[in-house]
């Protein structure tokens, strides 16, 4: 999953390492909340970034802190494949 923010970075969601940013020279984490995880879908932006997993759900990442969605929470399912914001 790739997420083009207005800071001219470039947010990845990898299969397995979580989101990683590219600022254009090196790779880095973006959060320490957000390692580790098969993302499948990103979007928001640098401060409210949602970002879909493919085993887990549903994660909300704002003000530092992730907030998790799942089955519980309303979803039909714990895979996210795709995510739309307005």
């Amino acid at each position: 999953a790739l997420l083009s923010l207005a800071t001219g970075q470039l947010l990845l969601g990898t299969a397995g390492a979580g989101v990683v940013a590219w600022d254009g020279n090196r790779l880095t984490r973006f959060h320490d909340s957000l390692n580790g995880l098969m993302v499948s879908a990103l979007a928001g932006t640098f401060d409210d970034l949602w970002a879909g997993t493919r085993d887990r759900g549903l994660v909300h990442w704002k003000a530092g802190e992730a907030t998790w969605f799942s089955e519980g929470s309303g979803l039909p399912d714990k895979q996210v494949l795709s995510l739309v914001t307005e």
